[in-house]
């Protein structure tokens, strides 16, 4: 046993599959579902299941994720039948896609995999072609023989093609068009400096637009488009009824465009021809549906069937094709026993504690943003107590950080793909939106991934990796406001800023940073500031360098009595492409870059150079890989860390990680 691996007092985690795309093939009777949780691929007879029998449905073939094939938070997920092939895209940190055939099964390599611009979320497969959406910018098509690190053929992608945020995509080859659901949050700069995979850092940048959020809407797309090129028809508008559309399909037959309209438990349908403010001409909803939070569709034209996939529940549902309204589906494939409780991580990145309600809040960074609260004992698996989510929450993918004020009793919460900071009331349930937004050009706001607070001065501090900055707000800040300051340039040393949190008692700043190749001489470590510091200053102190164990990704902080808690990720992640570009030195083919060396890291804030950590969490028995978000509970004095390789969260008592203080 290594010094610092201890067991976890409790682990909060879902057990089974958790649905995302789904793929039918008729003339072979397969059904194929992404699992994003286990990180993997359900294969299942079409004919599979029923509304009578509850019994778990084992897949015929599940090919299951792991640190070599490739395999992570998938999404969205296609087949070709001629070829008897799968067709799968990583929303995270793989940023692939991975093609296997048919008749693959268990831990398997893929026979292509070509990786893919970061965010990725919808895969569409056409004759020579897949086309695939990007959350942060558009689309992108690439040749469907497509491996190793290709340029796209073509891309949409700019301020007039009218996507924000898209989701599910469906290229439709027959009437020469492309057709994607958008949730409608929107940020122009934050596409250009703010991604994992940008070359460009934000410090000079003149803030032209700042965040948005606009509607969520249907566009369509000239098949052959290419660049900044506006929509052909756009479906917008409150009579849609879209709240967060996810996947979507196109039934031929009868010319609609079906939508897993996740926000409100429905599938909604509209005329491919329609355009405008218009509303859905069928609609399912209601409690005999079964739907719960519908992520994906597909129509399967040749038995008359829709099939959709649950995001909210482990099942997947089959209804006669032209159904509408509070129907019964005729077929249900369950993944776990019916009525299994259920969390939903995807990833939980972000998490925060609250004291008045004795809650853990934590947060999903993919695929399904949402906030879960969860009782200080919860353990294993359950409800959680409230969920919000939803389009009138506002929430976005990519929260990195939480913040709870007990003295206002609000949530803050980052919206980085709006370029927003959100507040919502504690008590938060639902699709509740947020009582003030700190958004537009005046915020100086690029991609804030992390907040914390400054509770004595109550302040807001934002880690905005766009900017390479820590920039701060008054509490009470809303609207296009502009900061109290703002620590950012060159002589700051920060490039991508993951973490941040503040030492009244020292007047101390802590900050977490990775050099990602923008800044240059930059370093990935622990930097120290004045409380007060501001502009491009020096910090006062740096922790960096191989001793302290720090290789890449230092991700959440807290401070806790004159010490710095660091969820130290040692994830090996330098994505290929900058928006549709590949990135000249970067065109290589890794597995996936997630690793098992990841550890929480305790230092003083009095810490200077490379030092060693004073305190860690580490090895088999903490069954930590790659730590993502850390909060303590100084009430209980425990410490709940979440986990991007076993998406879970763990939960440590402070005293068996300061024993050898």
């Amino acid at each position: 046993m290594t010094k610092g691996d201890i067991r976890s007092a409790r682990v909060i985690f879902d057990p089974y599959p958790i649905n995302n795309g789904i793929a039918v093939d008729p003339d072979n009777d397969l059904v194929v579902v992404s699992d994003v949780n286990k990180k993997g691929l359900l294969m299942f007879d079409r004919t599979a299941g029923s509304v009578s029998d509850d019994a778990v449905i084992k897949p015929k073939r599940y090919i299951i994720g792991g640190l070599e094939n490739y395999l992570g938070f998938v999404a969205g997920v296609s087949v070709d039948p001629k070829r008897g092939e799968i067709y799968v895209v990583n929303n995270d940190i793989e940023d692939c896609m991975s093609v296997f055939d048919y008749e693959d099964d268990g831990a398997v390599l893929p026979k292509r995999v070509m990786m893919v611009p970061h965010r990725a979320w919808g895969v569409s497969v056409g004759e020579n072609e897949v086309a695939i959406s990007v959350q942060t910018f558009g689309v992108v098509v690439f040749p469907k023989e497509g491996q190793g690190c290709p340029a796209p053929t073509r891309s949409i992608l700019g301020i007039n093609s009218g996507m924000a945020d898209p989701h599910g995509i469906f290229m439709d080859e027959v009437h020469g068009e492309i057709i994607v659901a958008n949730h409608g949050n929107w940020n122009q700069e934050g596409a250009r400096y703010g991604m994992e995979s940008s070359t460009e850092i934000g410090w000079e940048v003149r803030m032209e637009y700042g965040g948005r959020y606009l509607m969520p809407s249907i566009t369509v797309h000239p098949v052959s488009a290419n660049g900044d090129v506006p929509p052909t028809r756009t479906i917008s508008g409150r009579s849609t009824g879209l709240n967060w559309p996810m996947g979507l399909h196109l039934d031929r037959g009868s010319d609609e465009i079906v939508v897993a309209n996740n926000g409100d438990d429905s599938v909604v349908f509209f005329k491919r021809n329609d355009n405008g403010d218009v509303a859905p001409h069928r609609v399912i909803r209601g409690e005999k549906t079964g739907l719960r939070r519908p992520v994906s569709v597909f129509v399967d034209e040749q038995n008359d069937e829709l099939w959709v996939a649950n995001f909210g529940d482990y099942s997947v549902l089959v209804f006669e094709r032209d159904v509408e309204g509070n129907v019964q589906p005729k077929r249900v494939i369950r993944t776990a026993p019916k009525g299994t409780p259920m969390i939903g991580f995807t990833n939980p990145m972000a998490a925060t504690y609250d004291s008045k309600r004795k809650e853990w809040v934590i947060a999903n960074c993919v695929t399904q943003p949402r906030l879960y609260t969860l009782d200080v004992s919860f353990s294993g698996n359950g409800t959680p107590k409230r969920m919000v989510d939803g389009q009138r929450t506002r929430l976005t993918r990519t929260m990195h950080g939480i913040a709870y004020n007990p003295a206002k009793d609000e949530l803050v919460i980052p919206a980085p793909l709006a370029a927003a900071v959100l507040c919502f009331k504690a008590n938060s349930d639902g699709e509740e939106p947020p009582i003030r937004t700190i958004q537009g050009p005046r915020t100086t706001l690029i991609f804030p991934h992390v907040v914390n607070l400054d509770f004595t001065r109550q302040e807001i501090l934002v880690g905005d990796p766009g900017r390479g900055a820590v920039t701060v707000f008054d509490v009470n800040a809303n609207g296009d406001t502009t900061p109290l300051r703002s620590i950012s340039g060159p002589n700051t040393g920060l490039d991508y800023v993951v973490g941040v949190g503040v030492d009244p008692e020292n007047r101390v700043m802590a900050v977490a940073s990775c050099a990602v190749g923008r800044v240059p001489n930059a370093r990935t470590g622990i930097f120290l500031f004045d409380w007060n510091a501001n502009g491009n200053v020096k910090p006062l102190r740096v922790i960096s360098g191989p001793k302290t164990g720090i290789q890449t990704y230092p991700w959440g902080l807290q401070v806790y009595r004159g010490h710095v808690f660091v969820a130290i990720g040692n994830f090996t992640y330098l994505p290929c492409f900058r928006l549709d570009k590949c990135i000249p030195g970067r065109s290589y083919l890794q597995p996936t870059p997630w690793n098992t060396d990841g550890f929480i890291g305790v230092w003083s804030v009095l810490d200077d150079g490379d030092v060693p950590p004073k305190a860690t969490i580490r090895g088999p028995l903490s069954e930590i890989c790659t730590p993502a978000a850390l909060v303590i509970n100084h009430e209980s004095k425990e410490l709940l860390v979440t986990d991007s390789v076993r998406n879970a969260a763990f939960v440590y008592r402070i005293a068996d990680v300061l024993e050898n203080l």
